[in-house]
């Protein structure tokens, strides 16, 4: 297969700005694997850095971290040339404190593709070669999703849930939604809460989710409180990344419960204003 010598890229300037620029391809360098970029997905965090709101974000940036592949070249012999892979968006230093410690996602120098350093919107992509996942089958777009379906997976493992517990999701968006499937799969009773009212008829009917709440309203917690019997969620995940959200979400736990927060927010300063 034969790489171009030069590739379009789309890099996004500064806050509202769009511009397509022809650049070198990227040679490969030890260790890493140059891929032909095939499918990328749009995520909040890329409507977010175009508009100028992204936590951790600087200009000029090429966007896109939600990546299905085809290896162009590699000196990684569990990969083949014009095998379809899904990417691992994050770049992690491995020396640091969280690194020596496997714990990879927590790194110091942190660097995730799209964000801190060029994403997939070009042709091809200079990436390290552990970062690639073999597709098992998987067609492209599935791939594509690999990235942000494992992000709701993680928080449904970091805060254990355990079969018939009450677990309520804020915020139904992409991410929301398959952190509620994975909360599925793994024994939770499932409730949903958006301010969106066809976002919520859509976890019904599509996600078979049993509950769902509409956030906002005064009787919110009273709403909330006759679903668990009284009791409150012992977990509840925030998927919105909305300060006012995420601060309401401590009202919603149950004594003894879990708050995992999926959703970043930009804003530092927050008041937390707790009813129990």
């Amino acid at each position: 297969m034969k790489i171009e010598n030069s590739m379009d890229t789309c890099i996004c300037t500064k806050p509202g700005d769009l511009k397509y620029v022809r650049k070198p391809v990227p040679e490969r360098q030890p260790g890493h694997s140059i891929v032909r970029i095939k499918t990328v997905g749009i995520c909040g965090t890329d409507i977010h850095a175009f508009e100028g709101s992204q936590p951790y974000f600087s200009y000029p940036r090429i966007l896109g971290h939600e990546i299905a592949a085809e290896i162009m070249e590699t000196d990684d012999p569990r990969f083949s040339q014009g095998e379809n892979v899904a990417l691992l968006p994050y770049i992690s230093c491995g020396k640091c404190i969280a690194c020596r410690r496997k714990i990879n996602n927590c790194c110091v120098e942190m660097q995730v593709i799209g964000v801190h350093v060029d994403g997939a919107l070009q042709n091809y992509l200079s990436v390290p070669s552990d970062l690639l996942i073999k597709s098992e089958g998987l067609g492209l777009d599935e791939l594509a999703l690999v990235e942000p379906l494992a992000i709701g997976a993680h928080g449904i493992r970091r805060a254990q849930l355990l079969s018939g517990e009450f677990v309520l999701v804020i915020g139904a968006g992409p991410i929301g939604l398959g952190t509620m499937e994975f909360a599925r799969i793994a024994g939770g009773k499932v409730i949903a809460m958006d301010i969106n009212e066809d976002r919520l008829k859509f976890c019904e009917k599509e996600l078979d989710v049993g509950y769902t709440i509409k956030a906002g309203q005064p009787d919110t917690l009273k709403n909330l409180q006759e679903i668990t019997k009284g009791d409150l969620p012992t977990v509840v995940i925030d998927a919105t990344g909305n300060q006012q959200a995420i601060v309401n979400s401590l009202n919603f736990v149950a004594h003894s419960g879990r708050l995992v927060l999926i959703g970043l927010q930009k804003d530092r300063g927050c008041k937390v204003n707790c009813v129990k």
